[in-house]
């Protein structure tokens, strides 16, 4: 099954032991379904169905991000509000206190992909801040 790999630096120059148990590697994987989140653009300049650990551009970078916030905001409309204190997790989202559970199970079924979503954008915002490209796989397996 392919996957999409997104991190704040390189994941295939070392194992999958010593890349998920390096604190400073933040990385978030996603499945095929959720390729919206790739800038069209990015896919065309790469033209390959599999790649690893292609660095993002500075502008490629904050397209992922604005496509990230437009698919948050689309889900977020579709969302039931929950009551004060009963939400797993708060987040702040474009100026927005808004409370999520995001186990897979939770209340609202698309809090999940929020979350993971969110998590992501905070990736992005980092590697922006650091000056660092943001690292796009898409591969059949972590090795």
């Amino acid at each position: 099954m392919q996957m999409i790999l997104i991190s704040n630096t390189i994941r295939f120059n070392q194992s999958f032991e010593d890349f998920t148990q390096n604190f400073k590697n933040k990385y978030s994987a996603f499945g095929m379904e959720d390729a919206f989140i790739i800038p069209k653009d990015v896919l065309s300049r790469i033209g390959k169905g599999k790649f690893k650990d292609e660095a993002l551009s500075k502008y490629e970078s904050e397209e992922m991000k604005s496509i990230l916030e437009a698919k948050i905001s689309e889900l977020l409309i579709q969302r039931e509000t929950y009551k004060k204190g009963e939400g797993v997790y708060s987040i702040n989202f474009l100026g927005e206190e808004i409370e999520i559970d995001p186990r897979p199970t939770g209340h609202n079924d698309n809090d999940h992909l929020i979350w993971k979503l969110y998590k992501l954008i905070g990736i992005i915002d980092s590697c922006l801040q650091e000056n660092r490209p943001v690292h796009l796989s898409i591969t059949d397996d972590n090795n």
